[in-house]
């Protein structure tokens, strides 16, 4: 059995290489607090994601649990995927439409207490 953990710590996207940037998500995963099956269609994800975040593991055979915890007074998601048959454990934020090209920065912390990859 593979057993995987992700801490995701934060997470902005901003237009970036312009001086007027605009941040377009600013998230604190720390503070999640919907619930991923609140529409009951997922089998294999349980947890609270922040708002505007949803689970897109469906189409895959695994099985995850999101859930905020804290260690050294820092708030973070911790994402748990205890069982993997097929496919990978995703979730998803959709961005808003723009009309023209645009230059996005992604900015996140993330660390894997096992030799899965992040």
């Amino acid at each position: 059995m593979r057993v995987a953990t992700l801490s995701l710590l934060g997470f902005v996207a901003a237009g970036a290489l312009a001086s007027d940037a605009t941040v377009l998500i600013d998230t604190d995963f720390g503070a999640a607090s919907r619930n991923v099956n609140a529409d009951g269609k997922s089998e294999r994800a349980s947890g609270v994601l922040p708002g505007g975040w949803h689970d897109n593991s469906s189409w895959a055979q695994v099985w995850v649990n999101y859930r905020t915890t804290e260690e050294d007074g820092r708030k973070f998601l911790r994402v748990h995927v205890p069982r993997v048959e097929s496919g990978a454990c995703q979730f998803a934020f959709a961005l808003p439409n723009q009309s023209s090209d645009v230059y996005c920065r992604l900015s996140f912390a993330a660390r894997s207490r096992t030799a899965a990859a992040v």
